[in-house]
């Protein structure tokens, strides 16, 4: 701060202007309010998506993808919005939100409970469910995160699972 009252006795600026400056030059620091830009936003943002089926395989072993709809191709374009204290997954037969802190375990998973509307017979129900995410890592380095919305209850899946990519 010195150095700039200095700077600026030398080239004759008030003291006003000199604290609007240090004022300036502060906030800038504070990032622009996005997540993960370090200003007032939750960050950071982890965003996962897909545009079909055909992007995605399953496993060896696992059960074949389950859709409300009955087809797992209705529940595309999917997207998975992953902040430190919430996930939003939105498709077009399937939507969960979960609030609240979470992380992945040490084997790179997650199980949410949170809320689900499924797209049954063209209208949409509310019911608890559970998320489960399996990455290949980190979210800040995955390169793809398996999904699937379960049932609270009894652990069925309800929709997916599906792969999903950055």
């Amino acid at each position: 701060m010195k150095f700039l009252t200095r700077l600026f006795e030398t080239l004759g600026v008030s003291w006003r202007w000199t604290m609007l400056a240090a004022c300036v030059l502060a906030l800038s620091a504070c990032g622009d309010g996005y997540p993960g830009s370090g200003g007032t936003g939750t960050g950071p943002l982890h965003l996962f998506a897909a545009l079909n089926a055909s992007q995605g395989n399953v496993p060896p072993g696992l059960v074949l993808p389950v859709s409300p709809t009955g087809d797992i191709n209705n529940c595309y374009p999917a997207r998975l919005e992953l902040t430190a204290d919430s996930a939003q997954l939105d498709t077009p037969c399937a939507r969960f939100i979960f609030q609240g802190p979470w992380a992945l375990d040490e084997n790179h998973q997650a199980f949410l409970t949170g809320t689900t509307q499924l797209l049954v017979n063209g209208t949409w129900t509310n019911q608890p469910a559970i998320l489960r995410i399996i990455a290949d890592g980190s979210l800040d380095r995955a390169t793809s995160i398996q999904i699937a919305v379960l049932d609270s209850a009894d652990r069925h899946v309800l929709m997916g699972p599906i792969t999903l990519w950055p």
